[in-house]
């Protein structure tokens, strides 16, 4: 809700980009309370413990590790507002707020919620139930792989990244474009749908829909110079490469020359040419007279009918302007190649008097969306990575954690990209976002998963763990300090003996946490 009031705030709407966001926010927002609800429900309440202070340490425990992969997430969506095409700008830019106010919503709220929940109905802890043994059981067989079989494993990934990032190499060379607008139109389920059957013929004929573009120019004295310019443009290219098939301005429907004047068809019919019947008829009929000077004059725009017109008239009634290019026979305007073809050929016209004529539509548009995506994806995906990489690194001071969940997040890209070419998935202008997205969300789990590797490691090595404020460690340590409180009671329960243990312990949490918070 935080995401779509930001939206609303900065964007101001959606579109049919924007629109998928409603899912995929809530799906990958999701992420950081299952973290959280995950390492809370591992609690087991001891003697004398409120549920604030055990719900304070798994808060403190995993803050971290989803801060990173939500930063990670952010700077992934976020990447793809330095693009041209304003759909994936408010795309990135809804994203990546969406990422940051999901985890503020989850880490400011959802502890106070679970602690008055608490006062109600306790959380079961225990593990009993067949539940609690099916979850117990869901990673056995990942851990059973990982202990038996390391070196296989880690052979697997590197032969298997090493063949991604051939297929990745080879799917860069080979452009990794989809140059079929069929690709991404619906799927008509009806087999007597008008779509379907548009489809079918579109596959005949090769025309589906494909009506002339207006081109309007500025002024009425523009249009025979740019009739002239676009008809030297395609007959200067090769026959079967036309970019259109033909240029139509009302002026072509005005007769080229002047018409017969009256006197003409006099002299005709004196000089003993044989009169058509009709003729005759319509020639006893008197009408009356007409100017020498409206028998002989030209037919002009105005003059035309208004249905005939009515193509090349404007909202305010003005003729004349407008200028339709009609496709090429035989091509389809769902082959982009022919659609950006056809786009070049009026997508600007300079005119022998020194003025440009624009042209705009469906042709252009969408070419020149096809044309961003071609230079904004790399620079897209390149950004979304190297961010992701600083996240990574900004978030774990031993190199060897970074570097272990770098090469996990890479080899899953280049799987990904491997996936595509396998399968002969394109990239065009809608989903070419998956990828720098794919980057920064894919780090979520590499980013928890060695995250909390580093917090039990440091539970085991004292001395490794002087700098770690994790909670877990001191949740450890006290649980063992009062296994060796109870085994010392046992000998010699004494006042003094108290004394000494509670004096070790304190150094013991002041060694793992730093001097402060843990208490």
């Amino acid at each position: 809700m935080w995401s779509f009031g930001a939206a609303r705030l900065s964007v101001g709407y959606l579109n049919t980009a924007t629109g998928f966001l409603v899912s995929i926010i809530a799906g990958n927002g999701i992420n950081f309370g299952i973290v959280y609800m995950l390492a809370t429900s591992k609690l087991v309440p001891s003697t004398g413990s409120t549920s604030r202070s055990r719900f304070e340490s798994r808060h403190l425990e995993t803050y971290g590790g989803t801060l990173a992969a939500a930063a990670a997430a952010m700077v992934a969506y976020g990447s793809l507002s330095i693009t041209d095409f304003k759909g994936s700008r408010h795309f990135g830019i809804i994203g990546g707020v969406g990422m940051l106010l999901c985890w503020l919503a989850t880490y400011l709220l959802l502890p106070a919620w679970l602690v008055a929940s608490e006062r109600m109905r306790p959380l079961r802890s225990d593990g009993s139930g067949w539940r609690a043994r099916l979850r117990g059981m869901y990673g056995v067989p990942f851990a059973w792989l990982a202990e038996r079989a390391p070196r296989a494993l880690c052979a697997f990934a590197g032969l298997s990244g090493l063949g991604a990032l051939l297929l990745a190499v080879r799917f860069l060379v080979q452009d990794p474009m989809d140059y079929s607008l069929g690709s991404i139109r619906n799927d008509h389920g009806s087999a007597t749908s008008s779509g379907t059957l548009s489809t079918r013929v579109d596959k005949i004929v090769g025309r589906l829909g494909q009506d002339g573009r207006a081109i309007v120019t500025d002024r009425l004295d523009e249009v025979e110079p740019l009739l002239r310019e676009l008809r030297r443009r395609r007959d200067a290219a090769p026959q079967d490469r036309l970019p259109f098939q033909k240029v139509v301005s009302l002026f072509d429907l005005l007769p080229k020359d002047r018409l017969p004047s009256w006197r003409s068809c006099r002299t005709s019919r004196a000089s003993g040419e044989r009169e058509a019947p009709w003729l005759r008829d319509r020639r006893r009929v008197p009408k009356a007279p007409r100017s020498p000077a409206s028998r002989s004059a030209p037919l002009t725009l105005s003059d035309l009918p208004e249905r005939l017109a009515r193509p090349f008239t404007e909202k305010d009634g003005t003729r004349g302007r407008i200028v339709y290019i009609v496709p090429s026979d035989g091509r389809s305007v769902y082959d982009v190649h022919y659609l950006m073809e056809w786009a070049d050929a009026f997508r600007e016209v300079r005119l022998p008097s020194g003025d440009v004529v624009h042209g705009t539509g469906e042709p252009v548009i969408l070419s020149d969306m096809i044309l961003n995506v071609k230079s904004d994806a790399p620079k897209a995906i390149g950004l979304s990575l190297l961010g992701t990489l600083l996240v990574i690194l900004l978030r774990f001071r031993r190199r060897r954690s970074a570097l272990l969940c770098a090469v996990s997040l890479l080899l899953g890209f280049a799987w990904l990209i491997g996936f595509l070419v396998l399968h002969g998935v394109k990239l065009n202008f809608l989903n070419f976002i998956a990828l720098p997205i794919s980057i920064g969300v894919g780090a979520d789990y590499a980013l928890n998963m060695v995250k909390r590797h580093d917090i039990a490691g440091s539970a085991q090595r004292p001395d490794a763990s002087r700098t770690k404020r994790g909670a877990l460690s001191c949740t450890r340590l006290l649980a063992s300090q009062t296994l060796e409180l109870r085994g010392l009671l046992a000998v010699d329960p004494t006042a003094a003996s108290r004394q000494l243990w509670v004096a070790d312990a304190r150094r013991e949490i002041a060694r793992y946490d730093g001097g402060g918070g843990c208490h």
